[in-house]
């Protein structure tokens, strides 16, 4: 996701598609390219959050859906999934090329 965005932000994708975003993104500023970044981090963070949330729930309440590895209920793995990817231990700081 930070790659589209980088590309985005550089004028760099070829795709007809991009080409308006790109148009309206080149006369910004650096200081307000980098807000742009921020707010998109704080998108992806709040929705890889709410997400791993509800899959906690649904696998506290015994709801109907689960996400498994190795027939492994990876919810039931943990007493909060939503919170493993903060932290200088958590997903991101282990496994992002975009870390902050």
């Amino acid at each position: 996701m930070h790659y589209d965005l980088e590309m985005l932000l550089r004028g760099a994708w070829k795709a007809p598609s991009a080409q308006d975003l790109q148009k309206e993104i080149a006369d910004l500023s650096e200081a307000e390219k980098d807000t742009i970044r921020k707010v998109v981090d704080h998108i992806v963070i709040s929705g890889m959050h709410d997400l791993l949330f509800a899959l906690q729930e649904e696998a506290d309440s015994e709801g109907s859906i689960r996400v498994l590895v190795d027939k492994s209920e990876v919810a039931k793995n943990s007493d909060g999934i939503h919170g493993e990817i903060f932290g200088d231990e958590g997903w991101i700081a282990r496994f992002s090329e975009y870390k902050k």
